[in-house]
């Protein structure tokens, strides 16, 4: 039988090979706390736009908004119209792990009644 110094390229790599698969097996018992979201195919005229927005006009985007949206709070005192929206990540995990999901879709609304911020 062979054997394999301790000084030996061999032993090295064996070693290096026995870390990395106790590392995988070790990161795949941590991966049972995750979830899996289906991709699905998405041939829709949805799935054909690229969505990608570059920072710079995300920037500008906002810059814009925020005079337009105090001009107008300032004609419709009582209308509400928030800055942003958030939404938190397990109600998206949620939303993106139906199979059936190929996207999400937000619609824009008004709140009467509270005073914009």
């Amino acid at each position: 039988m062979a054997t394999i110094s301790r000084n030996s390229p061999t032993f090295t790599l064996l070693t290096v090979a026995v870390i990395l698969l106790s590392l995988s097996l070790v990161a795949c018992a941590h991966h049972e706390d995750g979830v899996w979201i289906p991709l699905p195919k998405d041939t829709s005229a949805l799935g054909r736009i690229n969505h990608f927005i570059p920072k710079d006009d995300i920037e500008k985007f906002r810059a814009q908004y925020g005079p337009q949206r105090d001009s107008i709070a300032r004609h419709v005192p009582s209308l509400y119209m928030p800055m942003s929206e958030a939404f938190n990540k397990p109600g998206l995990i949620d939303l993106l792990k139906d199979s059936n999901c190929v996207g999400i879709r937000i619609y824009y609304g008004l709140k009467a009644g509270a005073k914009s911020a």
